[in-house]
């Protein structure tokens, strides 16, 4: 599909566009580092962190998923396919396991930023305007939380959803959009249930985007809850959907 190019600026040069990729690197290469050189000084005291590896390391070695930190099966309560991407690290050199989630954490950082400058673009804002977006995004607290929060697919997946409403705000990229909506909705099932939404607001703003949306995230939401209700159990299901309660029964009550 062609580019909207419907209200992007005349002056957004490529000297522009060139600086906001260089602060999209610095994110990613400042984010990476920050969390990796922090692991590496055991900084890393998180309680999901810990569940996450050693759930991932128990399976790549041919364990179940039962993390002994909270003796629950990790992916019975957490359908997340997206963690599979972990799954060669963790078998081949499990100590870069974290390392390796704490980089592509950051590359979900940096792609929020590149996000904001393309709608920076799609919607004419001026250049003080543009640059102020851009820099509120990479520098603003909602960045510090990403980097510095729990270890989780959240963190994993705010990146390529930005970056999905970006492409199909400027109605661009139908299949990276596509691969964009894969990635979010295969991060636990309340999440792909947000990708159908999406599908449901793009209707009139992009038809095309919106039907791979609502197609995609309708797939994930059905086989996360048929995998909750199914392999999974009733206290996780009630509490991934809104901590709802301890049982099937309360949360279908609440």
């Amino acid at each position: 599909m062609t580019s909207w190019n419907a209200g992007e600026t005349a002056d957004a040069t490529r000297v522009e566009t060139r600086v906001a990729l260089s602060i999209v690197i610095a994110v990613v290469l400042v984010g990476a580092a920050w969390s990796i050189a922090n692991h590496f000084a055991f900084g890393t005291k998180t309680f999901d962190s810990g569940v996450i590896d050693h759930a991932l390391w128990r399976v790549t070695h041919g364990f179940s998923d039962v993390s002994t930190i909270n003796g629950r099966p990790f992916f019975s309560d957490h359908p997340a396919p997206l963690l599979g991407l972990l799954f060669p690290v963790y078998w081949m050199a499990p100590v870069l396991g974290l390392p390796a989630l704490f980089a592509l954490r950051a590359v979900s950082a940096g792609l929020v930023v590149w996000a904001a400058w393309l709608l920076a673009l799609r919607y004419g804002l001026d250049q003080t305007s543009r640059w102020t977006l851009v820099l509120a995004t990479a520098l603003g607290p909602g960045m510090f939380l990403v980097l510095a929060a729990e270890t989780n697919t959240v963190g994993l997946i705010v990146g390529p959803l930005a970056l999905a409403c970006a492409f199909a705000l400027r109605r661009e990229h139908l299949a990276w959009f596509g691969v964009m909506v894969v990635l979010v909705a295969a991060a636990r099932p309340e999440v792909a249930l947000g990708v159908v939404l999406l599908g449901w607001l793009l209707r009139k703003e992009s038809p095309p985007h919106a039907r791979v949306a609502l197609w995609v995230g309708a797939i994930f939401t059905v086989g996360g809850v048929a995998w909750l209700l199914t392999i999974g159990d009733a206290p996780g299901f009630s509490g991934h959907l809104g901590h709802l309660g301890d049982s099937l029964s309360s949360a279908v009550v609440a």
